[in-house]
């Protein structure tokens, strides 16, 4: 390569989602919301995630607790329903 790396560069990827803010699900656990950009796959119903939804992230670990190389899944609201903090108009969605 011209600039001496020897690893090629890789494209840079859109963005599939944005943060939207802080939520609680429906046990009352405190998590993060994300918008979806574009269409996804729910990770347990394989459901689609439409653009503009609201979803939440699992996070897989590969080989038990190890930081590293940490999966974020994406999660519908009729498998993991969730309301926006302070958002106590919002009808939680329910699974």
């Amino acid at each position: 390569m011209a600039d001496g790396s020897t690893q090629p560069r890789r494209p840079q990827s859109r963005p599939h989602s944005r943060r939207a803010g802080l939520a609680f699900h429906n046990d009352g656990e405190r998590t993060t919301a994300y918008r979806a950009l574009e269409a996804l796959a729910c990770a347990h119903c394989a459901g689609v995630i439409d653009a503009g939804e609201l979803f939440s992230r699992h996070a897989l670990m590969p080989g038990g607790s190890r930081t590293r190389g940490v999966t974020l899944l994406p999660l519908c609201n009729r498998c993991r329903p969730l309301r926006l903090e302070g958002d106590e108009n919002e009808e939680q969605h329910e699974g």
